[in-house]
Formats: structure tokens, sequence, C-alpha cells
């Protein structure tokens, strides 16, 4: 699950403001920020610049620097109210992350596997936040990732030349300056392997996405290869997500978005794309227009319109008997930290 817009940087704490770490027990849905029964409201938000679809969340980041989220907030992934200076933002299961513009990172949410440990990140100017990790990229094209690691996610300390990142849910991607992909190996019983992170014959790649069992790249010339197994779904569900995807609609594509179980697209013409899983209404996006960016979440997809307003379809109430393992809620109960900044 991806950020929008892959830009820049961000920073833990306002200038010459004072930074206070809250820590808590977990709580119930807050009906402030919103709740799972929300079917994404979003058609208040205005003067949007980025948004980004998360587990059962989404959030929007203003032209002023500030944030806007829906969704649940069981684990505080909503409490973003006080931030400002955001230049780019990342929403992953259950947590959310902001950078700010000297290179440091917020973030709020679960922090069972330490996916919240980006205190002292520095010189980052891309973030991407997963199942249950946090990864920034460097100012010199290195990596850095906390959070679970059982399923080698976090091995990107030897990434170099590296331009923009995505993680899934057990996985990390790279794209590299020359137009090449790096992916860490999924380590596991054979449940999450499905080929995503065979990305090393990939070439022209221009943009890239990390979904839950997959993996896709936009190619320089429009087109758009992925690796990997969509796994659900229709529009070529249940088949191997290798080499392009199907149809002469994929071309043209000028962003991609890889969610749970499902793959979106936006066309040159500023139309929508998307196939996979459709069970909440997740790819009925035809009719969509004026796009000038696309994200997937688990079970739920978000567009960004020129004049900066958003569009969502889909669902943000989590259904738990549809997960797969490591989506099936905290391994252990962890604290809920959220970093917030103080003038």
């Amino acid at each position: 699950m991806k950020r929008l817009l892959i830009v820049f940087t961000a920073i833990a704490v306002l200038l010459g403001s004072c930074q206070t770490v809250s820590a808590g027990v977990l709580r119930p849905l807050s009906n402030t920020a919103g709740s799972a029964s929300d079917k994404i409201n979003v058609s208040g938000w205005s003067e949007i610049v980025a948004v980004v679809a998360g587990g059962y969340h989404t959030v929007g980041l203003r032209e002023d620097g500030s944030m806007v989220a829906v969704g649940l907030n069981d684990y505080g992934q909503l409490d973003i109210s006080g931030w400002s200076e955001i230049i780019d933002i990342a929403a992953g299961r259950y947590h959310t992350v902001g950078l700010r513009a000297d290179g440091r990172v917020m973030a709020t949410g679960l922090n069972d596997d330490g996916q919240l440990g980006v205190l002292g990140w520095r010189d980052i100017i891309a973030v991407a936040a997963g199942g249950r990790h946090t990864v920034g990229l460097r100012e010199d094209g290195t990596v850095v990732a906390v959070g679970l690691s059982e399923g080698g996610q976090l091995a990107v300390s030897g990434w170099s030349e590296i331009t923009a990142i995505a993680a899934g849910n057990r996985h990390t991607v790279g794209l590299r300056a020359n137009g090449t992909m790096v992916a860490t190996e999924v380590i596991d019983d054979g449940t999450w392997n499905r080929g995503q992170s065979n990305v090393s014959d990939l070439r022209n790649i221009v943009s890239i996405d990390a979904g839950s069992w997959h993996t896709v790249g936009l190619r320089a010339n429009g087109t758009v290869a992925s690796r990997g197994c969509t796994c659900s779904g229709k529009g070529g569900a249940n088949t191997p997500a290798f080499g392009r995807l199907a149809g002469h609609d994929w071309v043209d594509i000028t962003m991609v978005g890889a969610g749970w179980r499902h793959t979106v697209g936006l066309r040159e013409d500023g139309r929508v794309i998307a196939v996979g899983s459709d069970e909440h209404g997740q790819v009925a996006v035809s009719d969509w227009y004026d796009i000038v960016a696309v994200s997937a979440g688990l079970q739920h997809t978000v567009g960004l319109r020129a004049n900066g307003t958003v569009v969502a379809v889909g669902s943000n109430e989590p259904v738990q008997r549809e997960l797969p393992p490591i989506w099936r809620g905290p391994t252990r109960r962890g604290e809920v930290v959220t970093l917030s900044a103080n003038r």
C-alpha cells in the first residue's frame, strides 16, 4: 500500500517546536475521526495534493501541508490533526506516516512491531508503508526500514542508487535510477511467496507499487509489468501476474497502484482502469475522470482529481474472515504511539 505523489521529504517535529511522544493502550473507534462504518467519506475534501489508501483508512495531504484522514482509527492511525509542513504521506494497514521538509519523519498508529520507529531518520526524500513495516528513501539513494522483519521485508541495507520505494505486506521494492528494480526476498513457509519479488528482469521502469501478493511496475512506454499473483477476484484473478497486465486498456498508463488483491492504473487521459477482486466494489472506477493520481488499499481505491477533490470506491470496514494470516490483527498487543508536534 503506497502513497500517491512520490516527492520530497518530511520531519518529525515542527521547526522550532517541542516534540512529544505519547503512548497508551488500545482505544475504541473514534467517532470524531471516522470509523469502520464510514464508506470512505472523502466528499468534503478539497485542496488535496496527494492521497493514499491504507488498510482501512484513507489519508489526504492538503496544499498547506496539513493532513486529513477518514476510516478506522482503533490504533490512532488517524491522529494527524496536529501535523503540518508535510510534503509526502504513506499509509500502512494500521499506521500512517508523514514526511516533512527537513527530511525527518512522523508516524502514528499501531507500533507492535516497531513500525513507528522513525524518530532517528534523517535526509529522507520519500516514504512507504506496508502491512507492518515502514520504509524510507534517503537523499543518497540508500534505504532504511523498520517494523516486522520475519518476512525479510527489512533487508534493504545494501540497496543503492534507489529513486523510488514501495512496501507490500511482506516485501519491499525499490526502483533504481537505471530503470531496473530490486525487491526483498519473501521468507516464509510458502503462504506469502507468490513470486512478487522476481523483478530483476524488468527494464525501463519509471514507477512502482507493491500489493500483498504482487508487484507492479510502470514502463516508460506506458505499459505495465507485474510479478506475483492477483490471487482473487475477476479480470485475470487466480492467475500469475507475470508480464504485462492483459488487455488493450493497459496502455498510456501514467501511474499504478497495488492493493491487497487488485491493481489500479491511471491513464494519460485522466481515466482509470482496475482489475482484481471487486467484492467491495474497489475496481468500480470506470466512470472516474480528470484523475491525476490513484492509490489502492486493502479493499478500496481512491483517486485524486485535478481540482483537488477526491473520489473513492470500496469499503473501510474490516472483514476478518477474508484476511490472510499476517493480516489477522496484532501478533502481540503493542502500544499505540503517536508522535505529535506542539508549538
